[in-house]
């Protein structure tokens, strides 16, 4: 076999070998609350990056992700931030969890504000 048919060999294998790792994968997915309720605007992030996306009216969502190990960061107002390892699933149902913090009564009061008395 002549070298020019081995060299191509060899880089038709190494193309093809980094074409199979470098894929991304398309992760989709539904976004409920605590009463199986869909959740529209819903942040869904790659975390440790600047990759995201938000659910749409339906709750859902789509977003490309470089590799199954990554973990995706979901965030909505008034619910807990929830962390999801992505492994092998492809579609992701996430049931988010209301934050318990109580808020303070507050009244305004002509230019300034004060806590409401009992």
């Amino acid at each position: 076999m002549s070298s020019y048919k081995k060299y191509f060999i060899t880089m038709s294998l190494l193309l093809f070998a980094s074409a199979l790792f470098a894929q991304s994968l398309r992760i989709t997915g539904k976004v409920f609350d605590n009463f199986d309720e869909t959740l529209p605007g819903v942040t869904v992030m790659l975390r440790g990056s600047t990759t995201g996306t938000i659910t749409d009216s339906n709750g859902e969502f789509t977003i490309t992700v470089p590799s199954d190990t990554c973990v995706l960061t979901f965030s909505f107002i008034g619910y807990k931030t929830e962390e999801v390892k992505i492994g092998d699933a492809r579609i992701i149902t996430v049931r988010m969890k209301e934050e318990e913090k109580e808020l303070d009564e507050v009244v305004v009061v002509a230019f300034g504000q004060q806590k409401k008395a009992a």
